[in-house]
């Protein structure tokens, strides 16, 4: 995937946990508890960077130490 695509996949994923977490604040939910969470899930979202090791399909020997 390219880098373009997954920033732009952050991007709206980002936006909709401030949807979320503007919907909760309108619910009644406590402030520290929606942006401890909220805070935590786009953190985990800029932080994402998926791996390409396993893409190496020339090489099919098994690895026996």
């Amino acid at each position: 995937m390219s880098k373009s695509i997954l920033w732009i996949i952050k991007i709206i994923l980002i936006f909709v946990v401030i949807v979320i977490m503007t919907i909760t604040k309108e619910m009644g939910i406590p402030a520290i508890v929606r942006n401890v969470i909220g805070i935590a899930i786009i953190f985990a979202i800029i932080k994402y960077k998926p791996s390409n090791e396993n893409q190496n399909n020339n090489n099919q020997t098994l690895n026996k130490n």
